[in-house]
C-alpha cells in the first residue's frame, strides 16, 4: 500500500473526485480520506510521483503534501529490505547472455574483443528490453520513481524498452556502430545519474531493469550495470574510430 497525503480536499466530494479520476486512470484499487487527508493505492510497483500528481490536477485543484510524507507501508519496506540479497534471477540472466556470446564465437570461430563484446551488449540490452515489456506500463511507473527523465516523461518512460531493444538489435546486426554505441553511451550516462542518485537518498526502490515480474531491489549492482555498459560503448568507439 502506497500512502499520499493530500493538500486541498474540503469534503465527501472531493473524495469522490479523486477516488474516481485515479479509477478512470486505471488505478482501480485506491481510498481516499478525508481526515486525515489521504490516498492510498495498493499496487505492486511504486506509482510514479510526477503521474500521481498529474492525476490529481485532472481531478481539480489538489496537490500532494511534502514529499516526507509519502511513504510505503511498514510491511512491504520490510519487503523490499528483506529482498535486498536476491538478485540471483538477475546473475543467471547475465550468465546465460555470457553463454550465447561463447556459443557464438564458437560457431563463427571470431573470439576478438570488439566481436564478443559487440555481442555481450547486444545480447544485453535484448534481453533486459523484453523483461521490461512484459509489463510495460508497470515498467514506466517504477522507472519514473528514480530515472531523471523518465520522472518528468512518461513518453520516455513508455519508450525506454523500444529504445534498448532497438539499440540491440542494432549491435546484434552491426548496424551504423558508431551512432549505436553514442547513443548507448547516453542512455547509460543517464541512467547511471538516477540510479546513483537514487542509492544516494537512501529510500528503497525496486530496480526496473529487468521490468517488474522479478521483483529486483535497488542495490549498487545496478548503477554497476549502466556504469559498465557506458563504458563498453565508449571503449568500442574509441577502439573503432581512435577517438
Amino acid at each position: 500500500m502506497y500512502e499520499y497525503g493530500l493538500m486541498g480536499m474540503k469534503c465527501q466530494s472531493c473524495v469522490a473526485k479523486i477516488t474516481d479520476t485515479f479509477k478512470q486512470a486505471g488505478y482501480h484499487n485506491v481510498s481516499v480520506t478525508l481526515n486525515p487527508p489521504q490516498l492510498m493505492i495498493e499496487s505492486d510497483n511504486p506509482p510514479a510521483r510526477a503521474r500521481v500528481e498529474e492525476i490529481l490536477k485532472n481531478a481539480g485543484d489538489y496537490a500532494l503534501a511534502l514529499h516526507e510524507n509519502e511513504h510505503m507501508s511498514s510491511k512491504e519496506t520490510t519487503s523490499i529490505a528483506d529482498s535486498e540479497e536476491k538478485l540471483t534471477p538477475l546473475f543467471v540472466i547475465l550468465s546465460y547472455i555470457a553463454g550465447g556470446v561463447l556459443l557464438r564465437a564458437w560457431i563463427s570461430d571470431d573470439y576478438s574483443f570488439p566481436s564478443m563484446m559487440n555481442n555481450f551488449m547486444g545480447g544485453f540490452l535484448v534481453v533486459f528490453s523484453l523483461f521490461k515489456l512484459l509489463n510495460l506500463s508497470g515498467f514506466a511507473d517504477a522507472f519514473a520513481t528514480y530515472d531523471i527523465i523518465a520522472a518528468r516523461s512518461r513518453f520516455y518512460a513508455i519508450a525506454y524498452p523500444f529504445i534498448e531493444l532497438t539499440l540491440g538489435i542494432g549491435y546484434l546486426i552491426s548496424f551504423q556502430p558508431l551512432l549505436i554505441n553514442s547513443t548507448t553511451l547516453l542512455v547509460m550516462a543517464i541512467g547511471s545519474i538516477g540510479v546513483y542518485q537514487a542509492l544516494r537518498s537512501k529510500r528503497k526502490f525496486q530496480c526496473a531493469c529487468l521490468g517488474t515480474s522479478l521483483k529486483l531491489p535497488m542495490t549498487k549492482v545496478t548503477l554497476v550495470e549502466d556504469l559498465a555498459m557506458g563504458v563498453m560503448a565508449l571503449i568500442m568507439i574509441v577502439h573503432s574510430y581512435g577517438l
